[in-house]
This record gives C-alpha cells, structure tokens and sequence, in this order.
C-alpha cells in the first residue's frame, strides 16, 4: 500500500476521552491515548503505517489547527470541529459535540407560582379578555333585544350592565347568581358562558393537580441567549471550539456583546477551578455535555465519600437540551491523500456505533442529577400559595382605594349640600334649613324676609309646648306677611300670612319634610314655574 512503512506525524489534543497523550518513561516516547487514537490503531492495522507525536503550539483547538496548517503535522487525530479553515480539510462527520450550560440548581423552579403555572401567559390574558367583555356583550344583545320586540312585556326585561358584570365575574368564581333570564335569547347568552367556564375550570383543576403531584423542575434559562436577556455572569474555556465559533460566526453577535459588557468571558483554568466559581458565585459554565457528565459524576462520588446526605448530592444543573451541535472529525491539510484514504474506514467505525460506546463506556447507564430528582414526598410549599397571598394583598389594596374614592365622593356630595343648604339657611332669625320647606319657592321667600329683618327673632312655646317663630317684614312691592313654624299632631307646618291687617290676615298651612309636603310639592311644581311673582304662587296655595 502508499502508506506501508511510512511514518506520520500527528498531533492531538489533550481532551479525555477523546484523545490525549502519554509520556513512556521507559523509552520517553510519546504515545496517543482516547478514542481517536483507537481509530488510528484500526487505521494502522489497515494500512500498515507508524506514527510519531508531535506537540501542538498550545493545548487548545486553534494550536493544533494552526500546527497542520503550518506544516508541522500530517494530520491531528482529534475529534475538532468542522468549520470552514483556509489550508484545510476534514473527515465526514464522526460524532457531535453537544453544548450545555451548567450551573447552580436552583432553590425553587422557573415555571413560576403553583396557581399559574397549569396555563400558559396567552391563555390567561384571553381568559382575562373574555372576562371583560362577555358582560359588556350579553348587556348590549339584551338592549338590542328590547328595541327590536317593543311591546312585549316579556322580552323586555332588560338586567342593568352592573349585573351582566358580575354575573360573568360570578360565574368564573363558581358562584351562584340571583338573575333570572326570562327570554330564551338571554338563557342562551348565560348558559353559553357557564359552558366555558366549565370547561376551563375543568383544564385548570386538571393541570394544577398534576402540577402539584409530578413537580416537574424547570429551570430559568434555556442556553446562552437566555443568559444575555437576563444578564447572568457566564464562563467558558479559553481556546475551546465554542470560542472559536464566538469569534467566527455571525450567530454568536450577542455573546460577544455580552463579553464586551465583562457579564462573560473565556479563561484558562480547570474544570473543577471553573465548577467551584458556579457552586460559589453562581456563575453559568458553558461546557461540552460528555465533560459536562464526567464533571457532575466526580463531584457526586466525591461527595458520597464525604457522607453528604442524597438529598444534598446534587447542587448542579444541566440544561436539558443542547443548544449547539458541532459535527467533529479529524483535521487534514488541504489536499491531502490521507483524507482519501481514511474516510470509508472512518465512516464504518461510525456507522457501527463505536464512538457512542466509547464516549459513555466509563460513565453509569442513568443519568447524574437530573433536573427532576424524583422526590416522591411532594408537600405544599408556600411559594405555591405565593400568588394567593398576592391576589388576597391586591385586593384588600383595591378595596381601600375604593373606600378612599367613595369617602372623598362622599365629602364631596356632602360639601356641595353644605354649600346649597348655607345658600338658603335664615342665620338671622336662627332657622336651620331642615326645618325649612321643600318648596323652594317658600325658601326663597323666607330669606327674602329674613334679609330685610335687621334682628334675630328668637323661638317661642305657646301653652300646648308647640315650638314657633314668627317673623314679620315689609317687601319692596308692598306686601306685609307673617311666618310661623308649628308643630300640629305632630308634624311641622309652616304658617304663611297674607294681606297683614292689624296684625291679623289669611293663614295658610305648609306641611315640612312629610309625605304630603313631597305630594304638595310634586303637585304644584307646574304651577309654580308659570307664575313670576311669589304673590301669586300664594294665591295658589
């Protein structure tokens, strides 16, 4: 064969268990270990080839790319990504390379409070829609109703829009409702809306009690776009091939703002050195999931070691789902006949599922610390009912809104009253205005008198205890009258004297704030309003 008795040189990366190397103190010959260099054993069988190491610039992914592009190797049997390189070539695809974030578990899950978590944002702002103008709807159909069937003193029932309101919100709460709909139209109007409320109390119910039993943990962020929306503190490896494809492709823009920001960076440590900044700082590690695993599984033999209870053992979270997939092979100049030659074998041992057996053969057939640790005491939390006590919290804080609102309508009604009565009160002759007529007509003819009476009068009691004030004035136009305040059987009547003679004339009565003094009033207001002269209002009377 071509390559029969030939020597290449290689260069690998140290990534386990992918590929690594080894110093032999016996003959101080360099030797690859891993995966990849189980494929270049297969590789030499075949074709009959030897190899010697050959040391990369530095240990990362860029260091042994640019150690082929220069030169100085004829191949790097690592697993790097395939991307795009002036100067190279690559293998098919012979795994991927998932990436994760790892980071902190956290206390409590994301997917927010127990009581709303069975639905999603959209649905309970179409529930909240609905809410608001099924009432609004059934309210106006009725009105609609009514002028299309005048005449019919069945269809024309008509429930005030304050009830549709809180019928519909009513109905939401599973609470009764004193509306009787008489007209099939608004029996239909109800029954549809009891029909969906069924239905979505029914889903409701459901999805809480599963929520609640299966306590499914979520956590609060997806992958690296999550990170920078929510300004989390990320790490990643300096010299990784995630680096390399933040500084590469387009699609990565924003984490290179963030690295702008100093929220994220690449730096040269360990892998333990970086998973103690997550435990300590709650920083989020962006990492292969193969090390990722080999990481979570040492950290939970170790603290098995030291007697840490299982409850306890799993202080690190792993994204469920990769977000990026990098295809990896080996790396080759470009041009190069070994590429050709290596490619079909490559591809069997691939295809035959050898590198998916290798990756995972030193790690459990479970998964470590998943992010449902199946817990199967499952108590209610009171961060479940955090948004009962929030709902409980806002409404007592409407209520006093609303108290506050109607106490300040209330002094307003009541300082405009003030002001109407101060109007029409007789401070001159000590009357208050409660003791005054309905009729305004009367009110206004008695400040008439009391505006031109200089002195107060004081009350007086005739013989029975009746208490009563007389008041005597000269108009303008000439009349002379006399007004007096009773009390007969009972009730207060108003005395009105005309055509004063002598100190005698014609009393009329008044009934005060009774019965017949709204009946007077309501009987007379027509006629009041025809006549310009408070004389010939009297005259009526």
């Amino acid at each position: 064969m071509a390559l029969k008795g030939r020597t290449l040189r290689v260069v690998t990366l140290k990534d386990w268990p992918m590929s690594d190397f080894k110093i032999n103190k016996t003959n101080n010959k360099t030797y690859g270990i891993g995966i990849a260099f189980h494929f270049m054993e297969m590789l030499q069988n075949e074709f009959g080839f030897d190899y010697v190491m050959v040391t990369p610039e530095d240990n990362t992914t860029n260091g042994v790319i640019q150690t082929v592009i220069k030169g100085k190797a004829d191949m790097a049997a690592a697993f790097l990504p395939i991307i795009f390189l002036p100067g190279l070539s690559f293998s098919k695809r012979l795994a991927m390379e998932n990436w994760v974030v790892l980071l902190r578990r956290p206390q409590e899950s994301a997917s927010g409070s127990s009581l709303l978590a069975p639905f999603d944002t959209r649905v309970w702002i179409l529930i909240l829609l609905s809410v608001s103008i099924v009432g609004p709807v059934i309210y106006t159909i009725m009105v609609v109703r009514v002028r299309l069937c005048r005449g019919s003193a069945r269809l024309s029932k008509v429930f005030s829009l304050t009830s549709c309101v809180w019928f519909v919100y009513g109905a939401l709460m599973r609470q009764g409702s004193t509306l009787n709909p008489i007209s099939d139209s608004s029996r239909l109007l109800f029954a549809t809306w009891w029909i969906f409320i069924t239905v979505v109390t029914a889903f409701y119910t459901a999805n809480l009690t599963a929520f609640l039993t299966l306590s499914r943990f979520t956590l609060p962020i997806d992958g690296p776009l999550d990170i920078v929306r929510k300004s989390y503190s990320w790490i990643g490896h300096s010299g990784s091939p995630f680096e390399v494809m933040v500084q590469l492709d387009e699609n990565f823009n924003y984490l290179r703002k963030s690295i702008g920001k100093g929220l994220g960076k690449f730096v040269n440590s360990s892998d333990e050195d970086l998973m103690e900044l997550v435990r300590n700082e709650g920083l989020m590690f962006i990492r292969e999931k193969r090390v990722v695993d080999r990481l979570l599984y040492k950290d939970y033999l170790k603290k098995i070691e030291d007697g840490v209870e299982e409850a306890q053992r799993c202080t690190f979270a792993v994204t469920p789902e990769p977000f990026l997939s990098i295809p990896l092979g080996f790396v080759f100049p470009e041009n190069s006949m070994l590429r050709i030659l290596f490619t079909s074998k490559l591809t069997s041992l691939v295809e035959a599922g050898i590198v998916d057996h290798l990756m995972n053969a030193d790690l459990p057939k479970s998964e470590i610390c998943p992010l449902n640790l199946g817990n199967k005491e499952r108590q209610l939390r009171n961060s479940d009912l955090m948004t009962t006590y929030k709902a409980v919290c806002i409404g007592l804080l409407v209520a006093a809104v609303a108290f506050l609102g109607e106490r300040a309508l209330w002094r307003c009604l009541r300082w405009k009253n003030t002001k109407a009565k101060h109007l029409l009160k007789v401070n001159s002759v000590g009357i208050p205005f409660e003791r005054m007529a309905m009729n305004a007509v009367f009110a206004r003819k008695w400040m008439m008198a009391a505006k031109n009476h200089k002195h107060s009068i004081p009350r007086k009691k005739d013989d029975l205890g009746n208490t009563s004030m007389k008041v005597t004035s000269r108009q303008d136009y000439g009349d002379n009258f006399s007004r007096e305040v009773n009390i007969f059987n009972g009730r207060e009547y108003l005395q009105v004297y005309e055509n004063m003679v002598d100190g005698r004339g014609i009393r009329k009565l008044i009934p005060i704030r009774a019965p017949s003094a709204v009946l007077f009033d309501e009987g007379r207001r027509n006629q009041y309003s025809k006549r310009k002269h408070w004389k010939d209002v009297l005259n009526v009377i």
